[in-house]
């Protein structure tokens, strides 16, 4: 296999002789021009001329109303002047996919990371802001340049920056949807419901930004966390609202007597979701975009960053204009009096479209608050902690060919990560690698991959990194002490999952009895479930530093997340054999220069500490 300098070498050369469009005729160049603009977007006034439960009936607000406006950074292009959502990205397997984003964010630096990519192997194009590049300043512009080799399915992308949300809440985010190679459907008119498939984009949001939200985390000012039933918290920050592409109030059209596929996606920053459609069972055929042996179920819970392909069958008795609700419903007990969640409208159309205007589009007839058959027993997928007898996990689903990808290998390494918690005051989370003491980890300013990172002066103490082996599988123990689920998610690389077991208090990570035979599904990403411990098959074959990280923003930001150094990595690269990538963002901007580097001290260190 080629050394990642000259990989570099020979990408750099072709990006200069290739031609705009490509003259091989397997390869296709899908070009996206996305603009970062502060936007003042409607709100509450997206349901002025509509006659909705939204906000009325449901669900009631005691404490606050929303807002008529909101302040969000948002995408602008060539086919959206900028919503809650961003544009929905359609490339086909083997195309060229060149995504120039421009930022135009004073307060912000900006990168994209597109969710669940491989990117070729060339880490530079992953967007890990302190990782793989810098931030993209005010006026600037970077091309991600790469060939989608993905498997066809659902996926998505969002800003990687830590400081977004000063001023604006974060809409910089959107599908991703990869088509197998020769089946481009037609998109331009209508991205989001094309031939028989609808995209559901779900985002749970706060009316914080992030830097608020933050800080009320740290200072114990949220009040206390919501837990469900089983005593397990569900949420630590305040629900705000939520929304279906980008809408208070999505309505999907559907035909009688067709089957659809819908992409759902949770491209929120916090809440999971529960997702029915009411009276249509949901046969799941995708998780993470590798296609699964089909299942029928109720409902399922989508974790940040999850994705799910699911087939709805339209039944041929309904008439023209009955509708049903799209339920999205968080995981807060309604025992305890928590309505909150999504609502979209499932509508049977002629033909798929409609003659009225969506905001004239009456409400269903059931009731806009939760409706589960509590009486009879829910078929859950990817629930963890409920009673019922109708719980799925997500281990039992099983990819579509029958493959077998994980096997019982004496020659595989072994790793372990941990993960603890100390509330306010203190409020921090911990990582340690491979038994070693605890660290509140800290991503650089400077990234880590550039040719200006100085290993002595810019790599901070608290940077936590696991070195894998390229030569042979990597196994690796995750654990944590946490009372609430991680959404995790590795960059550019798939891992199998092992289903989820209790590690007894006090346990050893070395001590855990197991066999290593997995669930043989690849998935982009896995949730570790409280106070739990999950075991993964990694196969670390894209050379180069790849950011590790908690999917939910207050545990990205707050130390869940590390660096992931693959085949011996070389911090800083040699430079005498590196060309530049063109456009590189500056890691000499204000949003890298007026970075204080966080002080570091051993002030948790603790070997012993029961997992």
């Amino acid at each position: 296999m080629l050394a990642l300098p000259l990989l570099v070498i020979l990408h750099t050369l072709l990006l200069v002789l290739l031609p705009e469009a490509s003259s091989n005729e397997e390869e296709t160049l899908r070009s996206y021009g996305f603009h970062a603009r502060p936007t003042v977007l409607p709100l509450l006034n997206q349901l002025q001329f509509t006659r909705t439960q939204l906000y009325d009936v449901w669900p009631k607000r005691s404490d606050q109303m929303l807002p008529q406006t909101i302040n969000a950074a948002v995408v602008h292009s060539e086919n959206s002047n900028g919503t809650l959502m961003g544009e929905p990205i359609h490339v086909q397997v083997g195309d060229r996919l060149r995504l120039t984003l421009t930022n135009h964010l004073s307060y912000s630096g900006l990168s994209i990371h597109m969710h669940g990519f491989g990117f070729g192997g060339d880490f530079v194009h992953a967007g890990a802001i302190g990782v793989s590049q810098c931030p993209l300043t005010e006026g600037d512009s970077f091309t991600y340049d790469f060939v989608v080799n993905e498997m066809p399915g659902t996926y998505w992308y969002h800003t990687q920056s830590e400081h977004l949300g000063v001023d604006a809440v974060d809409a910089i985010r959107g599908p991703v949807i990869v088509h197998p190679h020769g089946s481009f459907p037609q998109v331009d008119n209508s991205p989001l419901s094309y031939d028989y498939e609808r995209i559901l984009f779900f985002q749970a949001w706060s009316l914080l930004p992030s830097k608020v939200r933050y800080a009320q985390q740290i200072s114990n000012s949220n009040g206390p966390v919501v837990k469900n039933e089983d005593g397990f918290v569900v949420s630590s920050v305040p629900w705000g609202f939520g929304t279906c592409n980008g809408k208070l109030r999505e309505v999907i059209h559907v035909t009688r007597n067709k089957r659809y596929k819908f992409r759902f996606i949770n491209g929120g920053a916090h809440h999971a979701l529960r997702i029915r459609i009411d009276n249509f069972p949901l046969t799941v055929v995708a998780a993470d975009a590798e296609a699964v042996e089909a299942r029928t179920v109720d409902e399922l819970v989508i974790h940040v960053g999850e994705r799910f392909d699911v087939f709805v069958d339209i039944y041929d008795d309904l008439f023209d204009g009955e509708s049903f609700w799209i339920r999205a419903d968080s995981l807060e007990p309604i025992s305890q009096g928590f309505t909150n969640g999504i609502r979209a409208i499932l509508r049977v159309s002629e033909n798929g479209a409609s003659t009225k205007r969506d905001s004239d589009v009456e409400d269903p007839l059931g009731h806009i608050q939760r409706n589960r058959k509590v009486e009879n027993v829910v078929k859950t997928l990817n629930c963890n902690h409920a009673k019922n007898a109708g719980c799925i996990p997500i281990t039992e689903l099983r990819p579509l060919n029958n493959s077998v990808v994980g096997e019982h290998d004496l020659q595989s390494e072994f790793h372990s990560v941990d993960f603890h918690f100390r509330p306010a005051p203190q409020y921090s989370h911990f990582v340690r690698i491979d038994g070693s003491h605890f660290t509140q980890s800290e991503i650089t300013s400077i990234a880590m991959g550039s040719r200006s990172f100085d290993k002595i002066s810019d790599l901070h103490p608290h940077t936590v990194i696991l070195q894998l082996s390229r030569s042979s599988p990597n196994i690796i123990v995750w654990r944590t002490t946490l009372l609430i689920d991680i959404p995790f998610h590795i960059h550019g690389h798939k891992v199998v999952k092992k289903d989820t077991f209790v590690v007894p208090a006090g346990g050893n990570t070395h001590s855990v009895e197991m066999e290593v035979y997995f669930s043989k599904r690849l998935t982009t990403g896995f949730t570790i479930i409280e106070q739990s411990a999950v075991v993964t098959r990694l196969i670390a074959n894209n050379h180069g530093l790849w950011l590790a990280a908690g999917q939910m923003d207050v545990h990205s930001e707050d130390g869940i997340s590390f660096v992931i150094s693959m085949g011996a990595y070389l911090v800083p690269p040699n430079e005498k054999l590196l060309l530049p990538i063109q456009g590189v963002p500056s890691c000499s901007s204000k949003f890298v220069t007026s970075v204080q580097k966080k002080p570091a001290c051993k002030c948790y260190v603790d070997r012993d500490a029961p997992l």
